[in-house]
C-alpha cells in the first residue's frame, strides 16, 4: 500500500520507519545483501515521500538523522538512505528540504555533492520557484568549493534542459501544453555568473563558472565569454580554451544563421592567427566544427595546413578534415562533401 495517495501521513511514516529499519538489518548481513535488495526498498521509501510536504518530510528527516554528524556506522547508513529517498523522489517539497540541508551544512562534502548532481535527473517539476532556489543554494554554498562547483553546472544544466532546449524540456519532463518556465529562467542565473566570472583572478574557480555560462546554451553566452574568448580579460590558456569551448552548446541549440555566422567570425581569427597558442588555436577550430560551417572554411583551414608552423595544431587540422572526409555518419554528409 505504499504507492497509496490518500494513505494518513501517519501511516506512510510508519512505513518509511519500517523500510529504514529492514535496510540496516540488510546491511549488517553483507553476504546476503544482494538478495535483500536494498536499493528496491530505497526506491519504495523514495515514493511513499512524494505525498508528503517539506513539514511532514523534515520531520522524518530529524527522527531518522537526530544529529547533523552521525557517529556510528548504522546511523551513518540511515543518513545515506534517507538523503538519497529524498533526492530520488524529486519533488519540489523534497529538494526544498535538501536545499535547506545543504545550505545549513547538515549535508555537506562529497553527500551534498552526490545529491545536486542527480538533480537534472530526479528533480519532477522544474518550476521557475523552485529553480531560483537552486540559484539561490549556489550563491549560498560558494565557500564550499567542490559543492559550488557542482551547484554550478546542475543548475545551468538544469535551467538548459526544462527551459532552453525544446527538445530536451519535452522529452524529460513532458512539457508541451504548459511549460515549466522560459528562456527568461537564464536571467535569474547568468548575472550571478557573468558577475562571479569577472570578479575572480583564480583560474580554478573561473572554469567551472565558464562552463555554467555555456551550459545555459543561450545567445546571451556570446558576449559575456567574448574578452575572454579573444584574450582582452585572461591570457590563460585553459581558461580561454574552456570559453571557446563553451560555445559548442549555443551552436548545437541555436536555429538563427546569423548566431551561427557570428561564432564563426569570432573564433576563425583566433584559429588562422600562428602567434595564439596553439592550444587555443585547436579548441576554436573543434568549435567552428561544431558551428555548422561553410565550404570557404574547409578550403581554407586545408590549404592553412601546407604552410603552418605549429605541428600540433597542423596534424590536428590535418586528420580531423581526414576523418571527416572519410565520415559515413548520416549527420556529417555533409560536412564530408565538404571536407
Amino acid at each position: 500500500g505504499i504507492y497509496n495517495n490518500q494513505l494518513p501521513v501517519a501511516e506512510i511514516k510508519e512505513q518509511i520507519m519500517h523500510l529504514v529499519e529492514e535496510i540496516e538489518q540488510d546491511v549488517k548481513h553483507v553476504a546476503e545483501l544482494t538478495k535483500k535488495q536494498p536499493s528496491l526498498k530505497v526506491l519504495k521509501i523514495s515514493h511513499a515521500l512524494t505525498t508528503l510536504n517539506v513539514e511532514e518530510m523534515n520531520e522524518i528527516y530529524r527522527q531518522l538523522v537526530p544529529v547533523p554528524k552521525p557517529t556510528t556506522p548504522e546511523r551513518k547508513i540511515v543518513k545515506q538512505i534517507i538523503v538519497d529517498a529524498l533526492a530520488m523522489c524529486g519533488t519540489n517539497p523534497a529538494i526544498v528540504l535538501l536545499k535547506e540541508k545543504i545550505v545549513k551544512r547538515e549535508i555537506k562534502g562529497e553527500m551534498a555533492s552526490q545529491v545536486i548532481m542527480t538533480l537534472p535527473v530526479t528533480l519532477k517539476t522544474p518550476t521557475p520557484e523552485i529553480l531560483k532556489q537552486l540559484v539561490k543554494m549556489t550563491e549560498q554554498v560558494k565557500d564550499q568549493e567542490q559543492v559550488w562547483i557542482t551547484s554550478l553546472l546542475a543548475t545551468s544544466n538544469l535551467i538548459y534542459r526544462a527551459c532552453v532546449n525544446p527538445m530536451v524540456k519535452q522529452h524529460a519532463y513532458g512539457i508541451s501544453a504548459r511549460p515549466f518556465c522560459s528562456r527568461q529562467q537564464v536571467q535569474t542565473f547568468l548575472p550571478y555568473l557573468r558577475e562571479a566570472l569577472y570578479k575572480t583572478q583564480n583560474p580554478s574557480r573561473m572554469v567551472p563558472l565558464i562552463k555554467a555560462i555555456g551550459n545555459l546554451g543561450v545567445y546571451e553566452t556570446l558576449e559575456v565569454l567574448r574578452p575572454i574568448i579573444t584574450g582582452k580579460h585572461t591570457s590563460e590558456k585553459q581558461v580561454r580554451t574552456q570559453a571557446i569551448f563553451a560555445l559548442a552548446r549555443l551552436c548545437a541549440t541555436t536555429q538563427q544563421r546569423q548566431v551561427l555566422k557570428q561564432i564563426r567570425s569570432l573564433l576563425a581569427p583566433i584559429h588562422l592567427t600562428p602567434v595564439e597558442q596553439p592550444e587555443v588555436r585547436v579548441a576554436a577550430f573543434v568549435t567552428i566544427i561544431s558551428c555548422k560551417p561553410d565550404e570557404p572554411f574547409f578550403t581554407e583551414a586545408a590549404t592553412n595546413t601546407w604552410f603552418e608552423q605549429s605541428q600540433h595544431v597542423g596534424q590536428f587540422v590535418y586528420s580531423t578534415l581526414e576523418s571527416l572526409a572519410n565520415s559515413t555518419y548520416p549527420t556529417h554528409t555533409n560536412m564530408s562533401r565538404m571536407a
